[in-house]
């Protein structure tokens, strides 16, 4: 009997210790990975490169300008991104009169770091760059712009850092990092493993910033002085419209904030046409092909070959229209 309960919390331990080992590993796959955007990489407008030293490695982000605007925008990007694929939506601000601010977060893109280290981090990031260039005298009305990982840290912002903001968009951004951990670093882990694993994956996330009640209704309510803007679509499949933002505030008013459900943006395609989108989805589709069948090395060879930019860029003016009015009045 003895050996028989010998044996049983021996198998205890080694699966709890599988268990914690094979979360980690999942867990780094994700947030210790350092993302590099594949492609042409051209604006239209002139940069300013900036560099912010912290802890954790350097921040560098880039000022896109026309030197004629008092109105700047903090372009924040999303999960395993940088600011580089949001060229087109930075130069059709810059060309509607602001000048925008972008940045790559932590072990993305130009920035220093072997990932982003977790979700919390977009956070401190933001924090980071906020409490440099709010003494930027030039600008009358600072806004921030986020999607998905960067549509969460806009809004989760911590305000007790008392920052001036007038304006916050928040695009495909969710709500709670549990769900997205849960989604992010458990999509392709088998089922039965699942249970295990999750408690590991939050503890990892948690090491790195509390998980808050009620974070997004308690940082909008805290700033009523804040103009919100939220937007997400029903067929997004990346963060799931019952782990968004707009939906964990269906059943407030907050007068600050303006809410918008499209139905067919899905997670990417909110500021494109939609010939642009079926053309981005026919590309990527005929990428996936040409590398399986090895015919094409890396994306930046097939883009030169392939791809023509100005389709593969066209944003929609209707839509766009809808977040500059938005900014502006």
């Amino acid at each position: 009997m003895n050996f028989f309960w010998l044996i049983l919390l021996f198998l205890a331990i080694f699966f709890i210790l599988f268990s914690f080992l094979f979360a980690r590993i999942t867990y780094k796959r994700i947030f210790r990975y350092h993302y590099h955007f594949k492609g042409e990489k051209k604006s239209l407008y002139q940069k300013k490169p900036y560099s912010f030293e912290t802890k954790k490695g350097t921040l560098k982000g880039f000022l896109y300008s026309k030197g004629e605007s008092s109105y700047l925008l903090v372009l924040v990007h999303g999960l395993l991104a940088e600011h580089q694929e949001y060229l087109a939506f930075i130069d059709a601000l810059v060309e509607a009169g602001f000048d925008v601010f972008a940045y790559d977060c932590l072990g993305c893109g130009e920035s220093s770091g072997k990932g982003i280290l977790s979700l919390n981090q977009s956070k401190k990031d933001l924090i980071t760059v906020l409490k440099e260039i709010q003494h930027w005298s030039q600008y009358k009305k600072i806004s921030l712009i986020g999607h998905s990982l960067g549509g969460y840290a806009v809004v989760a912002l911590p305000q007790e850092y008392k920052i001036r903001i007038d304006k916050i968009i928040s695009i495909a951004g969710f709500e709670k990092r549990q769900n997205i951990i849960r989604k992010t670093s458990m999509g392709n882990v088998p089922s039965v493993f699942k249970f295990f694993l999750f408690p590991f994956l939050l503890l990892f996330e948690r090491m790195h910033g509390k998980f808050l009640k009620n974070e997004i209704k308690n940082e909008i309510q805290k700033t009523p002085n804040i103009s919100y803007m939220i937007w997400h679509s029903k067929d997004d499949k990346t963060v799931p419209l019952s782990s968004s933002i707009l939906f964990s505030l269906k059943e407030e008013n907050f007068p600050n904030v303006t809410k918008h459900l499209f139905e067919n943006r899905e997670h990417n395609y909110f500021l494109l046409t939609e010939a642009c989108k079926k053309y981005r989805k026919e590309k990527f589709a005929l990428y996936r092909k040409m590398k399986k069948e090895k015919k094409i090395k890396t994306y930046e060879d097939f883009e030169k070959k392939y791809v023509d930019l100005s389709c593969f860029n066209e944003i929609d003016p209707s839509t766009f229209r809808m977040l500059k009015d938005f900014l502006y009045e």
